[in-house]
């Protein structure tokens, strides 16, 4: 998939997960359904950093969420990451502290 189909996909996958519809989405950010739509198929660009600050305000994301691209090995870390830190345990090499 290319950049701009993987920012699609990620504002659909937030749209939904907040409840919003295109329709109103898309009015929040001043462009039509219809733009939406094509944005999130990945038909079309978000061709404007105002929006795309503005959908990712509405959307309670950081622009970063939704532009930088992630590598599964970098997820997979920060995953497996925060697993351990929320059993309490060290990650691997790392020393335990005697209580």
């Amino acid at each position: 998939m290319d950049a701009r189909g993987e920012i699609g996909r990620r504002i659909a996958r937030a749209r939904r997960r907040r409840g919003l519809s295109q329709a109103v989405l898309s009015g929040l950010v001043g462009r039509s359904e219809s733009w939406l739509s094509q944005v999130e198929r990945g038909q079309r660009a978000v061709d404007n950093h105002t929006v795309l600050n503005a959908l990712a305000d509405i959307l309670g994301l950081p622009v970063d969420e939704l532009t930088v691209k992630k590598t599964t090995a970098m997820t997979r870390y920060q995953a497996a990451s925060a697993i351990r830190q929320a059993r309490g345990v060290a990650p691997p090499g790392a020393r335990m502290r005697n209580a």
